[in-house]
């Protein structure tokens, strides 16, 4: 959280995988005016769900049954670079409330593929930092223009204008989580 008001945002999205853990600890533990949203991202059969302002965990990994756990906690659901590991499809299109069009860990031409896909839905669009490592926090933001908080942030998530903030990592910040993902697999971390 100390990286992300340095960097000077406003709030951010803790999206662990298969889990809100994370999220729930920073919220507890911010001590400031920074924006703590409780979320997850869960691998499902169809690819990557982001799915944000849970407060209980998602126990299905099925994507219709996430769709579900999500909705009976009146959250959000994001389709994650839809164009890395997805399938996608015309129902999960159907149940998603936005799409993320720039990852900062995908290639250019997938998160354009992004773009495109939610302009011809006519989905919300945000981007991600997809933040493995901490000098990755804030090369994917989603800007708002509002001189206060607002009072309703899912509102303004799913309806408000937006800009979008886009700075790709670097393939070598990918290879170093990948190879720390490897490590905790084998119990070395």
């Amino acid at each position: 959280m100390e990286i992300s008001r340095i960097k000077g945002l406003d709030g951010i999205a803790v999206t662990d995988h298969h889990t809100i853990r994370g999220g729930l600890e920073s919220r507890d533990l911010n001590r400031s005016e920074l924006v703590v949203i409780v979320g997850s991202e869960i691998k499902t059969e169809w690819g990557d769900i982001v799915c944000l302002f849970l407060e209980r965990e998602i126990t299905s990994k099925k994507f219709l049954e996430v769709v579900d756990q999500v909705r009976k906690q009146d959250g959000i659901l994001i389709l994650a670079h839809p164009f890395w590991k997805h399938t996608l499809s015309e129902e999960l299109l159907n149940h998603v409330d936005l799409i993320e069009v720039f990852n900062s860990r995908i290639s250019p031409s997938r998160n354009r593929k992004g773009e495109r896909l939610a302009q011809k839905r006519g989905l919300p669009q945000v981007a991600g930092s997809d933040a493995h490592l901490p000098w990755e926090i804030g090369r994917g933001v989603t800007c708002f223009d509002h001189s206060t908080p607002p009072a309703d942030l899912k509102q303004m998530i799913l309806k408000e204008k937006r800009c979008l903030v886009k700075v790709q990592s670097y393939p070598f910040d990918v290879m170093i989580s990948q190879g720390v993902k490897i490590l905790r697999k084998k119990g070395v971390l």
